[in-house]
């Protein structure tokens, strides 16, 4: 759910763009439509690898790093994420995977239901915890409808021994915070 969602709202956006342009840009329509089939060829084998871990093992492996998803996504959305990641002890897959999907599903969202255009986003570490924070600056809502992803990255979330808040206001985006213990 987290790749695909993300891939097809990375699509969508370009598409959309594409269509705006079509009579003004032939070569850029040309280029995000290149992007487009980039990105599905991408979240096809995202698919495939994920089906296959599930396949053998159950578990979750070769998670990217936060930082190529958000050049990944600025590149293929246009939105800006204004981002802090700071050195951390090394993190055990598990909790990679789950700060991965919740940074990945947070700025799908964010595009998707909340129109926004800019991000922050912080992943700290305060006494022995990681504290992930984004921020999205879109048009918020004066109360939060839980999906499939939202529940999927709470319940990762508490299996870990975490903790997960999230709140939003109508005119002031959406804020996802996550707490992690590191041991």
């Amino acid at each position: 759910h987290d790749t695909v969602g993300h891939t097809l709202t990375s699509v969508l956006v370009q598409i959309e763009a594409g269509r705006r342009l079509l009579h003004k840009d032939a070569g850029l329509v040309g280029r995000k439509l290149e992007q487009c089939q980039e990105q599905l060829r991408k979240g096809l084998d995202d698919i495939r690898r994920s089906l296959r871990l599930l396949r053998e093992s159950g578990a979750p492996g070769g998670v990217p790093d936060l930082e190529t998803l958000i050049r990944d996504v600025v590149k293929n959305t246009g939105v800006t994420v204004d981002y802090r990641i700071a050195p951390l002890p090394r993190l055990d897959p598990a909790r990679r995977y789950v700060l991965y999907r919740a940074l990945q599903e947070g700025l799908t969202n964010g595009i998707r239901h909340g129109g926004s255009k800019s991000f922050s986003f912080s992943l700290t570490e305060e006494n022995g915890t990681a504290r992930f924070l984004l921020q999205d600056y879109g048009k918020g809502a004066e109360e939060i409808q839980p999906g499939f992803g939202l529940t999927s990255m709470r319940e990762r979330v508490k299996e870990l021994n975490g903790n997960l808040a999230v709140s939003s206001r109508a005119g002031a985006g959406c804020r996802i915070e996550i707490t992690l213990p590191l041991a």
